[in-house]
């Protein structure tokens, strides 16, 4: 999962569930995204992992159906507005305001890495 080889929310939380069934079935299909790294120590510490002594893989007790309702829960935690400039107009402040008064500010940035 660290290595970015989900592509979605719902993969990464099977993983999540179930860390040890989804590294005996983690394949070279799966890492076959632009921009992964290491491939050739992925599945051998994967396999490393799942050989410790601490390593704990409990079945779940998760349906696919909790699966989908946790997925829709996390996906209903992210405010679509976040990558919208007009949205956020309220919470962005002017040139000449003070940019930060109180040194807790956020700066809302787009997909591409672009402030808003």
């Amino acid at each position: 999962m660290h290595s970015g080889a989900y592509e979605n929310l719902t993969d990464s939380v099977k993983h999540s569930v179930n860390a040890k069934q989804s590294i005996e079935q983690f394949n070279n299909i799966v890492i076959s995204q632009p921009g992964m790294q290491n491939l050739d120590m992925v599945v051998e510490y994967a396999q490393k992992a799942i050989a410790s002594d601490n390593f704990e893989g409990s079945e779940p007790d998760l349906t696919e159906q909790d699966i989908e309702d946790l997925v829709s829960f996390l996906n209903a935690l992210t405010d679509p507005c976040i990558t919208d400039r007009e949205c956020m107009m309220p919470w962005i402040l002017e040139d000449g305001e003070n940019q930060d008064p109180n040194g807790d500010q956020v700066i809302a940035i787009d997909q591409h890495g672009e402030v808003l």
